[in-house]
């Protein structure tokens, strides 16, 4: 991550109300060490980014702190470093002077702007877009061995809304902090330092039995803020109306695009890409939500952009897939063909590396950028308010009215492809990839509504789970033989990789003989009859 000049060093737990009483009243009961109260600190954080959430998306948390009359800034990663329940991320503070302005960047110390300038974030553009209130009871531990305090003790009240307005409804939890404290003099600290600060949280968490927390508060929070948009609501309920509910869990999955994007840009783990493009998925099946509800060509421009994303992300995803199934297969193959194999797969990585670059550059289009600020304006909007009407007709509009169909259709677009199967005769590869999306539909159908549907939609849910996965390894093997009986092609002059590709193709068609000959039975478990009761049973919930 750019612009990490200062590291904490800290580990964060849940803390139930019991447990918090117990925590409290229990500070110095920490075998071996020693306990100084420093008081309870009120602290009030407003994060900050601009409407495109430029900074959220490059995985930095930008917040104003207010001491009594003084404030500071606070640059922090989003995510961590973590080993067990410790994390290290970035965390660049800077005190505010006093003719700065608290909210608004463009009178900040040349420092943040600099910090800030690295995301490509206009100054003007930043706003508030939520507050944490916290009160924290403090101590600092040591041990009689050690010349210096090892780490502060926060015990948390956190409150968290979309401002300061006293009558809102924030989301309130508890959480205990233990922060490594940095040696004088801004030294790093000893390595015996750090292994005396992994074993305190160690026995911290044994011995009140708690749970680490990995998120941040920011993203707490923008989680809270979604719910407190959408009238305090946590989830799509039965007599939401359908406008809002499709409001609602298009707001959610764009949340999810936003901070994966970080970890497309910066990681190298796989899998931001995968969890950026099943996040665009479910967007588009929520737009089919408000499809039903706004008949006009408002969704269109994002329908549009969500399938461009979708895409570009799926042309890298699919170049992942195969460059890790080519790196297991090639453990298992001679000398000679392990070298050859790698020749493909630098080629391979070269593509991906081709495709990352067109993704970037979407990422860091201004039409991608437009996107991101008008579905969020989307997301939050009234519901459009129907015109008075004197028929005496009710059209059907809320969530219990309408989903049940939508799923028992998108049930039926499943469910016809057992004709295909009926003969005992398999359908061309092509016709399982399309029951493969149709799968995939009716699963984020019913995950949408799995808190209403009972035991038998969660059922439901497992089943079309699987059968989907089991079709997308078929996908995958399909995509790959297309690939090797190109490569077999243009290398038949070369006799070690054109052995590891003839045992990579046996291998691969008969994998792909064995999946296409269970899907047969792997549908009809999932549309016969006990299955469609089970679906009766859990739309019956709505």
């Amino acid at each position: 991550m750019r612009g990490a000049q200062q590291r904490e060093h800290e580990a964060k737990f849940e803390v139930n109300s019991s447990q918090f009483a117990s925590l409290l009243s229990q500070t110095t009961a920490l075998e071996g060490y020693t306990s100084r109260t420093t008081g309870v600190h009120s602290h009030l954080d407003t994060y900050l980014d601009s409407p495109a959430y430029d900074l959220l998306r490059h995985g930095v948390a930008l917040r104003v702190r207010r001491n009594g009359a003084a404030y500071e800034t606070g640059m922090k990663s989003i995510e961590a470093k973590r080993d067990g329940a410790i994390q290290d991320r970035m965390d660049v503070t800077t005190p505010l002077p006093e003719e700065a302005q608290p909210f608004d960047a463009t009178t900040w110390p040349d420092a943040v702007k600099e910090q800030l300038h690295d995301y490509a974030v206009k100054l003007d553009e930043i706003h508030p877009i939520l507050v944490v209130r916290q009160q924290r009871h403090k101590a600092n531990l040591s041990t009689p061995d050690m010349h210096r305090e090892l780490a502060e003790w926060s015990l948390d009240e956190v409150w968290i809304s979309l401002d300061e307005d006293e009558h809102s409804r924030p989301a309130h939890f508890h959480e205990l902090e233990i922060e490594m404290l940095a040696p004088k003099d801004n030294e790093s600290a000893a390595p015996q330092d750090e292994g005396a600060f992994t074993e305190l949280v160690s026995q911290v968490q044994n011995q009140y039995d708690l749970t680490p927390v990995y998120e941040s508060k920011l993203v707490r929070g923008l989680d809270s803020a979604i719910t407190q948009a959408h009238d305090n609501q946590l989830a799509i309920s039965a007599e939401m109306e359908l406008e809002a509910a499709g409001r609602l869990l298009l707001h959610r999955q764009l949340l999810q695009i936003c901070l994966n994007e970080h970890g497309v840009r910066y990681s190298k783990k796989s899998g931001y890409v995968h969890d950026m493009r099943v996040a665009v998925r479910r967007a588009l099946v929520a737009l089919q939500l408000c499809r039903l509800a706004i008949f006009n060509n408002t969704l269109d421009p994002y329908q549009k952009e969500l399938r461009r994303l979708g895409h570009a992300l799926g042309t890298v995803r699919d170049l992942d897939v195969a460059i890790a199934n080519l790196r297991t297969f090639g453990s298992s193959l001679p000398e000679d063909q392990r070298r050859a194999l790698k020749k493909m797969r630098n080629t391979l990585k070269s593509r991906r590396r081709h495709a990352r670059t067109e993704l970037l550059e979407l990422l860091d289009s201004k039409k991608h950028r437009k996107f991101i600020i008008e579905i969020g304006q989307f997301c939050t909007a009234p519901a459009q308010v129907q015109g008075d009407s004197i028929r005496h007709e009710v059209t059907p509009s809320q969530v219990r009215h309408t989903i049940p169909s939508m799923i028992q259709q998108a049930f039926e677009s499943v469910r016809c492809y057992e004709v295909v199967f009926s003969d005992g005769n398999l359908p061309e590869l092509a016709t399982f990839h399309a029951l493969r999306k149709q799968a995939k539909n009716l699963r984020y159908l019913l995950e949408f509504t799995e808190h209403l549907l009972g035991p038998d939609g969660q059922e439901l849910i497992a089943q079309v789970q699987g059968l989907q996965e089991h079709l997308g390894e078929l996908n995958d093997a399909r995509i790959e033989e297309e690939r090797l009986h190109k490569w077999a092609e243009k290398t038949k002059m070369d006799e070690a990789l054109g052995g590891a590709i003839d045992a990579r193709l046996t291998q691969s068609g008969k994998r792909i003989e064995e999946l296409s000959a269970a899907t047969p039975e792997r549908l009809n478990a999932f549309v016969n009859a006990n299955a469609r009761r089970k679906l009766a049973t859990a739309l019956a919930n709505l």
